[in-house]
């Protein structure tokens, strides 16, 4: 945990931070593609790869579906905005200093502030000030890595003892980038007690999840692939896919 978390910060960190399994293992029996589809050793991060149109996005419908036992959120590139205005705002006051810091010290030193406002007709915006930049503008007007970032950060602590279902995480982020997101990613899912699911189609993203020093025995990687119509998936341990890629460069994918 960092040592500059304020206050506040502290007191939104789950205090278990062991993680409440809302899922360990899964069955699909029949939904979209996914016909008696079994998922194995869930973990804190789980990663699912694959080709396209193999199922990867249709897993996390599943488990974001209503009848989820907890809080859950299901995030695309598509409706990020829609979301982060939903976030509560006690998540924004007490954790949003923190997501400051983290786009100051790896994606923009000039940031200074972003802060919610309500225009006067109700329009719920996040607005940024930086150094560079006389007045504020709202957060759509920055750099697509940096909103991705901002909201994906967000919205996983707004999921507290619950679900963050993210499509594609790696769209907008700048693959330099991958090592230190990737660690951020999972630090705040451990302080916060957030089971995450996540797609990507990025080698290097899968790559930084398990390089970036945090740890990987909350990472368990999947890769779903179709056989004979059939969608089959396999999965692998963070430790085991760590030492396979810097040993062979492998690719779960």
């Amino acid at each position: 945990m960092e040592e500059n978390i304020n206050k506040k910060e502290l007191d939104n960190i789950s205090d278990n931070k062991s993680l409440i399994k809302h899922f360990g293992e899964n069955t699909t029996v029949n939904y979209k593609k996914l016909k008696n589809v079994k998922v194995h050793k869930m973990n804190r991060i789980n990663i699912f790869t694959g080709k396209n149109n193999t199922g990867k996005t249709s897993l996390l419908e599943v488990f974001c579906s209503p009848s989820s036992p907890c809080r859950t959120i299901f995030l695309t590139p598509n409706l990020s905005n829609l979301l982060l205005k939903k976030a509560s705002d006690y998540a924004i006051e007490i954790n949003i200093d923190r997501i400051v810091r983290f786009i100051q010290e790896n994606l923009d030193s000039t940031l200074q502030k972003i802060e919610k406002v309500i225009d006067a007709d109700g329009n719920e915006r996040f607005m940024v000030t930086t150094s560079s930049i006389k007045d504020t503008i709202n957060i759509i007007e920055c750099g697509f890595g940096l909103q991705r970032v901002f909201e994906i950060a967000l919205l996983i602590m707004d999921s507290k003892d619950g679900i963050a279902c993210i499509d594609d995480i790696e769209y907008g982020i700048h693959k330099d980038k991958f090592l230190v997101f990737t660690k951020f990613i999972q630090e705040i899912a451990e302080d916060f007690n957030v089971q995450i699911f996540l797609t990507t189609l990025s080698k290097e993203c899968v790559d930084a999840f398990v390089l970036n020093g945090h740890d990987n025995d909350s990472i368990t990687a999947y890769n779903l692939k179709e056989v004979d119509g059939q969608i089959d998936c396999k999965y692998i341990s963070g430790e085991r896919l760590k030492n396979l890629v810097m040993s062979l460069d492998f690719d779960i994918r």
